[in-house]
């Protein structure tokens, strides 16, 4: 975390594989500014240490990037987050000041992305999962909006961040609001199928909300339980599974129909549940 009076900056990696980053940080306490530009270019593999005494540690954790810039000045604040990224090829370019702020990044990775903008009565967020090539620059400033001179490059997102000069600049916080959401999605490796073919089935399991869950577990209608590869998510974070099921005889008389349900607990101790949609698989004599 880097930051001056006003502004700050945080910033987070990890995972295990290859891994080359470039960052300059300028910090310039009179105008309250934090200027980054970072190059981050990150592959994935297990990676495994052996020690002394046939002791080992082994690493198996995929990469993950989390870019977030607070502005008290102007109550407004840009995050940025990868995870779960087998790769992860990025330029963030991100200005912290007193008037405003500014985040523009091209990012490649296969994993998930989370971007969110908030001012006090403003907030917009996206959420990427799979793989992807994003560009995109927010930019949060005081006062009226702008009108961006003519230029062949995409115009920015604008948002004008609420101030009131009789009551002065704020540092306080809005207060987060508690919202615990899971999402749960299903398919199938084929649409139809004849006796002895093997289905694969493949869960996906999302965090949506703004709060950590526990416990995550998922069942398959017809199947039973999924085994994850994760069973506590933050905000954003994914868990996987499959399962694999062999057509038999009994089968062909119907499609071979399935949903899955998801359930979680969040940081209260209240369950947090939903169901996939449903996978259709048709059958043949």
């Amino acid at each position: 975390m880097s930051g001056v009076p006003g502004t700050s900056l945080g910033i987070t990696e990890s995972g295990s594989g290859a891994y080359s980053s470039d960052e300059i940080l300028d910090l310039e306490t009179k105008n309250k500014t934090i200027i980054l530009k970072k190059s981050t270019n990150a592959e994935y593999k297990p990676t495994s240490f052996n020690f002394s005494d046939s002791f080992s540690v082994n690493f198996t954790n995929k990469w993950k990037q989390d870019i977030c810039s607070k502005n008290m000045e102007i109550d407004a604040a840009i995050h940025k987050k990868i995870s779960d990224a087998t790769y992860i090829d990025d330029e963030t370019i991100s200005r912290v000041d007193k008037d405003k702020s500014i985040m523009n990044f091209d990012s490649s990775f296969n994993g998930s992305l989370y971007v969110g903008a908030r001012t006090k009565d403003t907030e917009i967020s996206e959420t990427y999962i799979g793989e992807f090539d994003v560009l995109q620059t927010i930019h949060i400033a005081k006062g009226p909006i702008p009108t961006p001179a003519p230029t062949p490059t995409p115009t920015p997102i604008w948002l004008p961040c609420p101030f009131n000069a009789s009551q002065g600049n704020t540092t306080e916080e809005a207060e987060p609001t508690h919202d615990a959401k899971i999402k749960i999605e299903m398919s199938a490796n084929r649409t139809s199928a004849t006796v002895g073919d093997v289905i694969r089935y493949s869960y996906v399991v999302t965090n949506i909300g703004n709060i950590n869950l526990t416990g995550v577990t998922v069942t398959d209608s017809n199947l039973g339980l999924v085994d994850l590869n994760r069973t506590e998510l933050e905000p954003t974070e994914v868990a996987n599974g499959t399962l694999l099921y062999t057509v038999n005889q009994s089968d062909v008389c119907a499609n071979i129909t399935n949903t899955a349900d998801v359930t979680a607990t969040d940081g209260c101790g209240d369950p947090v549940t939903n169901t996939s949609n449903q996978v259709i698989v048709t059958t043949d004599s």
